[in-house]
């Protein structure tokens, strides 16, 4: 876990830094100030409204627990030991197998909002989209290993765990072609639609990339990933621009 928040921390940091000193640079710099906190206040509450309609599913599935009626489970750590202890060797792999799909549909829905953005950047501006697109894809291997992992515990094969892994990121470009769609169909507002997706960019950073980076218990490596991956997107930005 050391490495997987790590490399969280890295590419929050990259797309941090791609969200305010570069598309949110990009946007002040063609369409002025207000537009750009008018799009970046956008980006950020349909981002803030996505997670609320869902309410916080994803996170739940993540963590493996089914979302039975919207209600949370409570669990006592003890009663988990003790059904660990009982549990045959089928009943841990049927369990892992849930936790797969549960994590793959949670990654799929939370891959929506990433493609878009990455969708508007690219349409947009090129150069940023492809640095979002790297950015995001970065931070997408974690995820595919998260999902890919507990299915082949579950006793699926390697192949289709990669497989049904690769599926799940499925969402990203399908959503990544809405995204450019918007930015065609309202071309005359580019500045606009840059600030809305440094907005979405930087909520997600904000709301999922860092909390989980944080989770379990190597806050400090997060953190060094972040500033690391900052920096580095600001060095990269300098060569592509030159």
């Amino acid at each position: 876990m050391r490495v997987y928040d790590l490399v969280m921390g890295f590419s929050g940091g990259i797309m941090l830094s791609i969200a305010t000193l570069g598309l949110m640079d990009e946007s002040r710099t063609h369409g002025g100030l207000p537009v750009a906190i008018l799009g970046f206040l956008v980006g950020a509450g349909v981002l803030f409204v996505f997670d609320r309609a869902i309410p916080h599913l994803h996170r739940r599935l993540m963590d493996g627990t089914p979302p039975e009626d919207g209600l949370e489970w409570e669990e006592s750590e003890g009663r988990r030991r003790r059904a660990r202890r009982g549990q045959t060797l089928e009943a841990v792999r049927a369990r892992s197998l849930q936790r797969g799909v549960l994590v793959g549909v949670a990654i799929a829905i939370h891959n929506l909002p990433e493609g878009f953005v990455v969708g508007v950047t690219y349409t947009a501006q090129p150069a940023l989209g492809f640095l979002v697109a790297a950015a995001i894809a970065l931070h997408n291997i974690p995820e595919g290993i998260a999902v890919a992992t507990p299915l082949f515990a579950g006793g699926v094969s390697k192949l289709k765990s990669v497989f049904w892994a690769t599926l799940s990121g499925l969402t990203e470009p399908v959503a990544a072609i809405f995204g450019a769609v918007f930015v065609f169909a309202v071309g005359d507002i580019v500045p606009l639609a840059l600030a809305l997706a440094g907005g979405a960019m930087f909520y997600v950073v904000s709301d999922e990339i860092i909390p989980e980076s944080h989770s379990h218990g190597y806050e400090h490596e997060a953190t060094l990933g972040l500033i690391f991956g900052f920096v580095a997107m600001l060095l990269l930005e300098a060569i592509i621009r030159h």
